[in-house]
């Protein structure tokens, strides 16, 4: 769709989590004022602070400081979130209900909300805490590595796609993200790009996570991919999703051979001990399953098997 430019004004932006992603934003959005709702590990001040900010995108490694202001997320009131033009939750699937029950009766009904995050069914839970708030979803791959708590390495730009599931159209706020982000996109049909990617994530992550592989290791199992495959495309064919199962296979062999050389976040997670998203890919699917009665035995038994390692790693 054409976004039109807002003029020279200036946003407000909310930014929740100390995480790559979100610290990811707070670079696109330099020329706004953006506001960081962390941990009090973080900092025990209240002021403005220097985000360092590494580009690897090209031969050279270029640096810039991000200034931004702190709150601790703990502490902030709803008269934190008034001046906001819009709160971005760019979290983790298992962090989200601790984080909606730290929000929940701060936040002025009026304040757009935009949640950026894997797996699938975060959009509902945030829907139910917040049925006043306009909420957007949103997702990304862009390759963002975090390599302290004031300094991330921008290794590329991927694609930045915001939707909405209650025909809002894009805020004022949310544009000039469209505007700012290299490779940003509105899609009318968020919940099929969600379904879409939910399938890759759901062949590649728990291979990946299982085998200690890269992404392109998982060719090495056809059986399972395919087997995998053909779980998903049943299921969605029983929630009748618009989507042609065809190009979705292709879509998948296409993220595996570009993505070849990466290492999934789930695989990434199990190697250093932290939660996966199992609940909000493989749990998702299941769940779904469950409701319209449909077999998934092997992501059931990857899923088992996936929660052994998490549990063994955090012992």
């Amino acid at each position: 769709m054409a976004l039109s430019m807002a003029g020279n004004m200036s946003y407000r932006y909310g930014i929740v989590g100390q995480g790559a992603i979100g610290l990811g934003l707070v670079d696109i959005l330099a020329q706004e004022h953006c506001t960081l709702f962390g941990r009090a590990a973080l900092t025990a001040q209240n002021h403005p602070e220097q985000l360092s900010i590494h580009i690897n995108e090209t031969a050279t490694l270029t640096q810039k400081d991000v200034a931004y202001a702190y709150k601790q997320l703990s502490l902030a009131q709803e008269l934190d979130y008034l001046s906001l033009d819009v709160l971005i939750l760019p979290v983790k699937f298992y962090q989200l209900p601790a984080l909606l029950g730290q929000l929940n009766n701060k936040l002025p009904a009026t304040l757009p909300l935009m949640l950026l995050q894997n797996g699938f069914g975060g959009h509902e839970s945030l829907a139910a805490c917040f049925p006043h708030n306009p909420i957007y979803i949103a997702s990304t791959t862009d390759a963002i590595v975090k390599s302290s708590a004031l300094s991330i390495q921008v290794n590329a730009r991927g694609e930045l796609i915001i939707g909405s599931t209650s025909q809002h159209e894009p805020c004022p706020a949310i544009k000039r993200i469209l505007q700012q982000h290299p490779n940003a996109k509105w899609d009318k049909d968020i919940l099929n790009y969600l379904y879409q990617k939910l399938a890759v994530n759901a062949v590649i992550n728990p291979i990946t996570a299982i085998y200690g592989c890269k992404n392109g290791g998982v060719l090495n199992y056809p059986a399972l991919v395919e087997g995998l495959k053909q779980e998903v495309f049943r299921l969605y064919q029983a929630l009748a999703l618009d989507i042609d199962l065809t190009q979705l296979g292709q879509y998948i062999d296409s993220v595996i051979h570009l993505t070849r050389n990466n290492f999934s976040s789930m695989q990434q997670d199990l190697q250093l001990g932290r939660p996966t998203e199992l609940e909000g890919i493989l749990g998702s699917l299941i769940k779904k399953a469950a409701t319209h009665k449909v077999p998934l035995p092997l992501i059931k038994s990857l899923y088992t098997d996936i929660q052994t390692l998490e549990n063994k790693s955090h012992k």
